[in-house]
């Protein structure tokens, strides 16, 4: 047993060893001028995502009758809208799964009950609301309770 001790404590001071002497020449050094480089590299990127994100957002026209809201795998788009008393709001599923668009709050769906769809659609499918009470109403998806948004009535 103390042969087989002897050998790891061996071979655990040759491997320690070999760390402490290696002298790092296989690490490149990065200059002054790949690292100013660099940031303004990312300077470039950060500034085209930013311009990318603005140019992706959903422009919504409020004076529409009818304003959609899409319904993802990743939730509602826009996920907030404002519109006037009276407006219709479609919601569409363009998701792989189900939707069930219901007012908050999740389960019971209380605040504003004649807003709960009360039934499921699908990839496809739709639900439209017309808001004839005034007032900022949350929403989910009853079937994925995560997706979230809200609907202020003016």
């Amino acid at each position: 047993m103390k042969g087989i001790i002897t050998i790891i404590v061996i071979i655990a001071i040759i491997v320690v060893g070999f760390l402490m002497l290696k002298d790092g020449t296989n690490n490149p050094q990065v200059t002054s001028d790949e690292q100013t480089q660099a940031i303004e590299d990312e300077v470039k990127l950060n500034d085209s995502l930013e311009i990318a994100l603005e140019r992706d957002e959903p422009t919504i026209d409020t004076t529409a009758e009818v304003i959609i809201v899409a319904y993802n795998d990743d939730g509602f788009t826009p996920k907030d809208i404002s519109i006037t008393q009276g407006q219709t709001v479609r919601f569409v599923n363009s998701s792989s799964g189900n939707m069930w668009v219901a007012s908050a709050f999740h389960p019971t769906h209380e605040e504003f009950p004649e807003f709960d769809h009360k039934k499921s659609v699908g990839n496809g499918e739709s639900y439209d609301f017309t808001f004839m009470k005034v007032g900022e109403w949350a929403y989910h998806n009853h079937v994925k309770p995560n997706a979230f948004g809200k609907v202020i009535v003016e």
